[in-house]
């Protein structure tokens, strides 16, 4: 890729604010015990398999302290979101030079787990960016190619202190679904609100044009790692409070089906799915970054990419991730 030019980053203004609307899109999926006994999980992991070290190659690394949002342009450019500063900029995968693109100004970073928290992208080009606002609220904004002029697209509900999500995820596919905005909401430390479909609570939600939001799927805790397979499907990895296990769940329109579960605390923090189908899912508590095969899942585990992971991952093509750790985003060749 060519060098791109730095550019003044922008602030991030409201020029439209559309106010937030539940629809009842479809009938209302339940997952896990909290929200309904109607998908069963089979019997936890209780043992770690040993973790086995996948090849490597270092590609390009850049500083970015608590990269929480990543997305990838069609052309294979890097958007990196910094959840405390609420700096926005492409990075070239390759050489590693960045160009700042906007910058959330009226951002809520007090809680411990607001700020900026996702990132997508429109049809158009367009950027989707999820963030905890001053009024206390999880929010979409939405701008062009040239991200500039951000516009509101969703108000969300109340943040808590811990369990709001925001992660973004766009379907792929070819059917109706197509291109359909889902956001991640954890439970907001409520989940006596989750079997409620007029609530947000322990939901994936499903996001239209005009800022009207409806469930997709419900029963969650806090569903922060999660990623597309680009065509109908929505792979989450869900954190889950005390010593109840956490889960990866395959999630799509007609179902939610739990296919791994374990009972040793890892925090899921990130989830992509790779160019040849497997799971990459990034572990706050442990750094592990594992490659998960989604067929034979093993307690979520598999070979071990990093040992450094902490906010995110996503898949670049051709064997290729990029991972945030505390201060930096990394980019790593996992066919060695």
């Amino acid at each position: 890729m060519r060098d791109r030019a730095r550019q003044r980053s922008p602030d991030i203004r409201r020029s439209v604010r559309r106010p937030g609307r539940w629809w009842l899109l479809g009938a209302l999926l339940v997952v896990g015990g909290c929200a309904s006994d109607s998908v069963k999980a089979g019997p936890a992991n209780e043992t770690t398999p040993e973790v086995v070290d996948a090849p490597v190659t270092e590609v390009a690394r850049f500083s970015a302290p608590s990269a929480t949002a990543l997305a990838v342009r069609p052309d294979g450019t890097l958007l990196v979101g910094e959840r405390l500063t609420g700096r926005i900029f492409s990075a070239d995968p390759d050489s590693a030079t960045t160009s700042n693109l906007a910058t959330v100004k009226d951002l809520d970073t007090g809680m411990t787990q607001g700020g900026l928290l996702g990132l997508a992208l429109t049809s158009e080009g367009g950027i989707l960016v999820s963030y905890t606002s001053p009024d206390g609220h999880i929010v979409i904004d939405q701008t062009d190619a040239s991200a500039r002029n951000f516009t509101r697209r969703w108000d969300g509900p109340k943040t808590a202190e811990r369990a709001n999500g925001g992660r973004l995820a766009v379907l792929g596919g070819d059917t109706h679904d197509q291109n359909t905005l889902i956001i991640g909401i954890g439970d907001l430390l409520d989940p006596a609100k989750t079997p409620r479909p007029d609530t947000a609570n322990g939901k994936l939600l499903r996001i239209d044009e005009e800022g009207g939001a409806g469930p997709w799927a419900s029963g969650f805790n806090n569903p922060f790692a999660l990623g597309s397979d680009e065509t109908n499907t929505i792979w989450v990895a869900d954190n889950s409070p005390g010593e109840q296990p956490e889960r990866l769940l395959r999630v799509t329109a007609a179902r939610a089906e739990v296919v791994a579960s374990w009972v040793d605390t890892r925090v899921p923090s990130g989830l992509a799915v790779t160019d040849d189908g497997a799971l990459a899912i990034c572990y706050y508590q442990t750094g592990d970054l594992m490659l998960v095969d989604p067929d034979d899942p093993q307690g979520g585990t598999g070979p071990r990419v990093a040992d450094d992971c902490r906010y995110g991952v996503v898949s670049l093509g051709d064997g290729r991730l990029a991972y945030s750790t505390e201060r930096e985003v990394v980019v790593v060749d996992t066919d060695g």
